[in-house]
């Protein structure tokens, strides 16, 4: 799925912007080995790279878009016996926002 798509999507969630929002929202979670996501965490930057809080509302509706996504994969590793084993990761999404709209998803 393209940035572009995700960017989209997660702006028709979004509907009209309510307030004038600008900066960062990233949200960090663990993907396990059977590919569960969970342990959701939010960090929240204005524009000047500030630690800042944003409308819960906002926050809110971008994790409920998150949680959902079947974009991020298993990590597998080998071990000394060469088998091929999954493990656990951080997996990040970051939402740039710009008067409240969604201009870019990175990574």
């Amino acid at each position: 799925m393209s940035s572009e798509t995700l960017v989209a999507e997660a702006n028709q969630l979004l509907g009209t912007p309510k307030t004038k929002t600008t900066g960062f929202v990233t949200i960090r979670f663990v993907v396990n080995c059977k590919g569960e996501k969970g342990n959701f965490e939010l960090l929240q930057m204005d524009d000047k790279y500030e630690a800042t809080s944003f409308d819960k509302t906002l926050t809110d509706q971008l994790l409920e878009y998150v949680k959902p996504l079947t974009i991020w994969k298993l990590a597998y590793f080998r071990d000394d016996t060469e088998k091929k084993k999954s493990l656990d990761y951080y997996g990040f999404i970051t939402f740039k926002l710009n008067d409240g709209k969604i201009t870019e998803i990175i990574p």
